[in-house]
């Protein structure tokens, strides 16, 4: 490790972490955001019955809409990055600062595996890749949903960096050969390749769209540059109108897999409820699901989000499309949901 890089972790950990503060910080992170994704649960569910199309900008791209709609996707997108290489470098849980010569290389691959899905959603999957039509989502559900993103990103940046660099961290990735590391980055792999997969389906469909698309039809009013939705076929999409979403789920689903033990007891009813109870809200940080760590808070935040984005779009689809639309495709789950 370059002595540079060392320097800059030992600096940051001084200024920031030197006095102990970084646990309590950690805790009261980690506390909030998960009581912030139990409570958003019946709220996603009111609104999954709500259908939306896809949220895009012009076609073309072109404008202060498609501008404003790529900013707002890349700052909300990418956000988690500096964040958590900032509680990663900074190592918030670590009670003297280490090396970062000490890390093995199953934290690296468990690095590498949130910066390269990060990097990919934020820079390639634009607003401009979309394969649907300009109509777009109320402007005030983009940027409230958008808000949302940011901080919840900003929080889960922070909350996973802190973990990966903790010694708690350090022991749960010791070994990139252990059986539930190896099984992880197997999903993870899956996920992040059929992701791509069906979003390269997803970009052709616009390409031939934005092709076609160059021949006015007056007789119909749509002007030059519109989108006309296209059901998409292939692959997953034979089975479920968002595949691309159960991808990144089994992605994620891998990423924490690899990352941590399974939190047992930590995601049944009675206990999702008793992290949002009037007593469990004014307990210590540090007592409050104590089981439960940062990448599955991340798994839960990613899936509520998936989730909602799916279920209304196939509520769309079905309703934009009607008797044409596939009556056996579900959402987001093939055979399932």
């Amino acid at each position: 490790m370059s002595m540079p890089l060392k320097d800059l972790r030992d600096n940051l950990w001084s200024k920031y972490f030197g006095q102990g503060q970084g646990g309590s910080l950690f805790n009261e992170t980690k506390k909030w955001m998960t009581i912030m994704v139990v409570l958003l649960i019946p709220i996603y569910l009111v609104l999954s019955r709500r259908p939306i199309p896809p949220s895009t900008p012009t076609p073309k791209g072109k404008g202060k809409r498609a501008t404003d709609g790529l900013v707002k996707h890349l700052i909300t997108e990418l956000v988690l990055i500096p964040s958590f290489i900032f509680a990663y470098l900074s190592s918030p849980l670590n009670f003297a600062s280490a090396g970062l010569d000490q890390i093995t290389t199953a934290q690296k691959l468990f690095v590498g595996m949130l910066l390269i899905h990060c990097v990919y959603r934020g820079f390639w999957l634009s607003p401009l890749c979309s394969p649907q039509t300009s109509v777009t989502v109320p402007r005030e559900h983009n940027f409230a949903f958008s808000v949302l993103d940011f901080f919840c990103n900003v929080m889960n940046g922070f909350l996973v960096g802190a973990f990966a660099a903790s010694p708690y961290g350090r022991i749960t990735l010791r070994s990139y050969s252990s059986l539930r590391f190896l099984f992880g980055l197997l999903l993870w792999i899956s996920g992040f390749m059929g992701k791509i997969a069906h979003e390269e389906i997803l970009l052709d469909i616009y390409l031939k769209s934005k092709s076609d698309s160059k021949k006015k039809d007056d007789a119909r009013g749509v002007e030059e540059g519109t989108l006309r939705p296209t059901i998409p076929y292939g692959l997953l999409f034979n089975h479920v109108s968002y595949p691309q979403h159960f991808c990144e789920l089994v992605a994620w689903l891998g990423f924490a897999i690899a990352g941590s033990r399974f939190p047992f007891g930590s995601f049944s009813p009675l206990s999702l409820f008793a992290m949002i109870s009037p007593t469990s809200l004014f307990i210590p940080a540090f007592k409050f699901a104590p089981t439960l760590t940062p990448p599955y808070i991340f798994l839960m935040f990613q899936s509520l989000r998936l989730f909602l984005e799916a279920y209304r779009g196939h509520a769309w689809y079905r309703q934009k499309f009607g008797d044409a639309y596939p009556e056996e495709r579900k959402a987001v789950i093939p055979h399932v949901l």
